[in-house]
């Protein structure tokens, strides 16, 4: 077999071809000479990587569906609470607790208004309580852990009614209070909390 190389070298050649995927091993010139008929044979070539590129699109996808969930959920905790009063609010006392419960402090917000006026529920929840108390008409409703209270009302609803965000629940009863205002309250079990908080388009703290 003169002028070729003999066939023990050739399969030996072919062997650490598929053996290692390189081409310079055998011949220099990338191919492997087959041992019956002297045919050349491309040797196989590993195929890409896919799992890396797959786990980086699964990642990208994921942080997508992330970022339009959060875009859409926005809008909707927006929506789920309002103003207690209808048109532009006037605040005429804010809310300030006392450092304790015994404490003298102001534990809402004093919204300015007039007798007569709509009162709304904040948001959707049940009608704790409807009536009055010392002397002033007052409306509590449970939104499922927190607690808004408004007076003084004439309450149109009744105990364990359910209401909706924005629907009228009584109106600004006549009184010889300090001021003419609504005052509303916010709670979440025995703490006191800013009621404004409610209407923040975000809310970047838990309440």
């Amino acid at each position: 077999m003169s002028g070729g190389p003999e066939p023990a070298k050739v399969v030996r050649c072919n062997r650490l071809a598929e053996a290692v995927w390189s081409k310079e091993q055998c011949t220099g010139r990338g191919t492997v000479l087959h041992p019956q008929g002297g045919h050349p044979v491309l040797p196989r070539r590993p195929r890409p990587p896919t799992v890396a590129p797959m786990r980086r699109t699964r990642l990208v996808f994921v942080s997508l569906l992330t970022l339009l969930a959060f875009l859409m959920a926005s809008p909707a905790e927006a929506s789920r609470w309002r103003a207690p009063l209808d048109g532009t609010l006037r605040v005429s006392a804010p809310f300030a607790p006392g450092a304790a419960d015994w404490d003298v402090g102001h534990r809402g917000v004093d919204l300015a208004a007039t007798a007569g006026s709509w009162v709304l529920a904040a948001g959707a929840g049940r009608v704790v309580y409807a009536g009055d108390l010392a002397g002033r008409g007052v409306v509590s409703i449970d939104h499922g852990g927190l607690r808004t209270t408004y007076e003084p009302v004439d309450p149109s609803v009744s105990v364990g009614e359910q209401v909706f965000a924005g629907e009228v629940i009584g109106r600004i009863a006549a009184t010889g209070g300090h001021c003419r205002c609504l005052h509303w309250g916010l709670k979440r079990g025995s703490t006191y909390l800013d009621p404004m908080r409610l209407l923040r388009r975000i809310v970047l703290k838990p309440l």
